[in-house]
């Protein structure tokens, strides 16, 4: 295995709040969680403080309209489902880990080993004493990961 890439963990401030939070992906499986983080192998995250600024806006939703294929038909159906309310907004937290594992580093302007536990609360802790390495992805490159992402779903 060359590495792992997860859409995991809450570092520090995010969208939601000034101060980490126990991830979901991370909460709903502690144990497991904690094991991946120990596990030898490389292993990337991008974390909430990334993901959660990445939304999809109104613009870059009728471009998905517009193209008009399939698949983007198919995900604008699945929108008027998600989103209840015209402010509602498509949080891409999965597609960025995703496009980390395609083109590593390229929508990130820092990729930086950290060391990092899950604690028992789910909380990934920054912890230089019993933390293991992790390439933690931060700084989102919004509009150039847009692009990408937009230009992949219009195929």
């Amino acid at each position: 295995m060359k590495r792992v890439v997860l859409m995991s963990g809450s570092i520090a401030a995010n969208y939601y709040g000034p101060a980490p939070v126990a991830e979901w992906n991370v909460k709903l499986a502690i144990p497991e969680a904690q094991a991946v983080y120990s596990a030898r192998w490389p292993l990337t995250i991008v974390p909430l403080d990334s993901t959660s600024y990445v939304r999809l806006e109104d613009r870059e939703r009728a471009a998905l309209v517009k193209a008009s294929t399939p698949l983007t038909t198919a995900l604008e159906a699945l929108l008027r489902l998600w989103t209840d309310q015209p402010s509602s907004r498509m949080t891409l937290h999965d597609q960025m880990a995703l496009a980390e594992a395609q083109h590593p580093g390229r929508f990130f302007r820092t990729c930086e080993p950290l060391p990092l536990r899950v604690d028992d609360q789910g909380f990934t802790r920054v912890d230089k004493s019993a933390g293991r390495p992790v390439s933690v992805c931060l700084e989102p490159k919004r509009e150039e990961f847009m692009a990408h992402f937009l230009g992949q779903l219009a195929k």
